[in-house]
C-alpha cells in the first residue's frame, strides 16, 4: 500500500515526497488505509534530483520492511 501511494503520486500526480521513511507513514488500524504525511519537502516529477530523490525514498522505506519485519519488498519498475 505504501508502495501504490508512491507510484500514484509519482505517476498521477507528477510529485516525489523527498524525504520518505517509516516516520511519514501512518496506518490506521481500523480500516488498514496507509497515509503518507509530511509533504512539505516534495520536488516535481521533473526535478534534476527526482530519480535520485525517489530511488532513495524507496529504499529506505525497503530497509524499514526489511529491518522490522524481515521482508524485502520487491519493488514495479514506476520510472
Amino acid at each position: 500500500k505504501i508502495m501504490n501511494n508512491v507510484i500514484k503520486a509519482y505517476r498521477d500526480v507528477g510529485i516525489i515526497h523527498g524525504d520518505l521513511n517509516e516516520y511519514n507513514v501512518i496506518l490506521n488500524p481500523s480500516d488498514r488505509k496507509v497515509y503518507i504525511i509530511d509533504w512539505p519537502q516534495w520536488i516535481p516529477r521533473n526535478h534534476v534530483l527526482a530519480r535520485k530523490l525517489l530511488l532513495r525514498d524507496i529504499k529506505y522505506i525497503g530497509k524499514f520492511f526489511k529491518k522490522k519485519y524481515g521482508y524485502q519488498p520487491i519493488y514495479p519498475d514506476i520510472i
